[in-house]
């Protein structure tokens, strides 16, 4: 599946570099093709930018994006971007109906997959931004046993460009979804029946990664260990906010565990606010009042916090609460 060059959000060239970039010529070619008298503008050129980003270079996902031009404009199509799959149709363009829209095109290869592949490819959708082998192993596998029929899928799914791969100097692989590749094995998940079982595994694996960082911050390894954990910190904030809206019994304990785990590294990293409103979060809840050690040690989390940021009221209450533990 070959992609086009996008745009860097954070560092957007001037107008004329930015309509020479890959995706936006193309989304500018197709929607001129459609709207004769349509330029990139300083007003749109953000917008666009974000269209192209969002759907990953994709040129399929890009044009039919474009085709949509004629009834939006490209900042009213941005906050449509996450109901992709179903937005973007080609309003009627002749061809095969498996290139009609872009959620038909990536279900027609999802049909070409073995029940094994599609099984796995459905489960990946519960990381948030990629994953390594052992977290794939760990939360798609069944058992370490499975660990080599997990690669050998995981490799197939990536020969078949539906997962991307990445590594760095060091050597360590990671791989992803494209956006709009996630969004459908998503929805593939839930109809599977398997989203909730797949949200728990991830949630536990995060914990146990979470154990086994913190027993590593006070180490030698520390520097290791926190580049390893703010690769993961998309998958700690999907775990974390499993933990809070799940109705699981136990799902409240587990997203305290996790996150008495990661005081030090959201205070070394910077993200304090990150770690202290999931915290404060999970603390509230009804299921959560019990006197236990996950309890107890996620209020010293939070205190922590708190003294850091200088927030006196929260380390009073933060006190006030743990005379109760």
């Amino acid at each position: 599946m070959a992609l086009l060059a996008t745009p860097d959000l954070q560092h957007l060239p001037g107008l004329e570099a930015c309509g020479q970039i890959e995706s936006v010529a193309l989304f500018v070619e197709r929607t001129r093709a459609l709207r004769s008298g349509w330029e990139l503008t300083a007003d749109n050129a953000g917008a666009v930018a974000e269209i192209c980003v969002q759907l990953d270079g994709l040129p399929l996902a890009i044009e039919l994006a474009a085709s949509w031009m004629n009834v939006l404009s490209p900042q009213a199509m941005v906050p449509e971007l996450p109901h992709a799959l179903r937005l973007l149709g080609t309003r009627g363009a002749p061809g095969p109906s498996r290139h009609q829209t872009l959620q038909a095109t990536i279900g027609w290869s999802y049909d070409l997959l073995s029940d094994d592949e599609r099984r796995l490819f459905r489960r990946l959708a519960v990381f948030d931004n990629g994953w390594t082998v052992d977290g794939c192993s760990a939360v798609c596998g069944g058992s370490e046993s499975d660990r080599a029929q997990v690669l050998n899928l995981l490799g197939s799914l990536v020969d078949k460009h539906l997962v991307s791969r990445s590594e760095d100097d060091g050597g360590n692989v990671r791989f992803g979804l494209l956006q709009t590749i996630h969004a459908f094995a998503l929805e593939r998940l839930a109809e599977s029946g398997e989203l909730a079982v797949s949200r728990r595994r991830h949630a536990a694996w995060c914990v146990a990664l979470g154990e086994q960082a913190e027993a590593e911050l006070d180490s030698p390894a520390q520097t290791s260990w926190m580049e390893r954990l703010e690769q993961e910190r998309g998958n700690i904030r999907a775990a974390l906010e499993w933990a809070r809206t799940s109705t699981e019994h136990d799902a409240a304990e587990l997203g305290l565990r996790l996150a008495a785990t990661l005081w030090l590294f959201w205070d070394v990293r910077g993200h304090m606010q990150e770690g202290r409103e999931p915290l404060n979060d999970l603390l509230s809840l009804p299921s959560a009042q019990a006197r236990t050690l996950p309890r107890a040690r996620a209020l010293l989390a939070v205190g922590w916090l708190g003294y850091v940021k200088g927030d006196v009221a929260e380390v009073e209450r933060v006190n006030a609460s743990a005379r109760n533990v």
